[in-house]
């Protein structure tokens, strides 16, 4: 965090407005990799783990996969996130309205923002000259 370890002093950086610093800080505390109960921020053992990592490394991607799998809330709104099939869209909507408790239309888009992440299927081979 280059010494930010603050709300305050990663808002005077600038980078964020005060509502996305909030979505980020969010996101951290829900992936496990950083405490943000009280200022200031320490970065758990599992944010220590990813600071460790290269940019885009199969251990960065390790890591983020683990703490995706041991995020309690994110097993709760898609379990199976990151299995080989997607999670089915409707009901990955409905948990997140209902867990959520947003509109039907917010989850939605939360879906669609969650579905995102996930490449198209693969379309199948014809397989001329084989």
């Amino acid at each position: 965090m280059d010494g930010a370890n603050t709300r305050g002093a990663l808002a005077r950086k600038g980078l964020l407005t005060a509502r996305h610093l909030g979505f980020y800080l969010h996101a951290a505390r829900v992936l496990g990799v950083l405490c943000t109960e009280i200022e200031p921020f320490a970065a758990t053992f599992q944010g220590q783990s990813w600071m460790s990592t290269g940019p885009g490394s199969d251990r960065e991607r390790k890591v983020l996969r683990e703490a995706i799998e041991a995020s309690d809330l994110i097993q709760q709104l898609a379990p199976g996130l990151l299995a080989a099939e997607a999670p089915a869209r409707e009901l990955l909507a409905r948990r997140i309205q209902t867990i959520a408790r947003v509109e039907a239309a917010t989850a939605r888009r939360l879906r669609a923002a969650a579905m995102s992440c996930f490449p198209p299927a693969p379309r199948p081979s014809i397989g001329y000259g084989r």
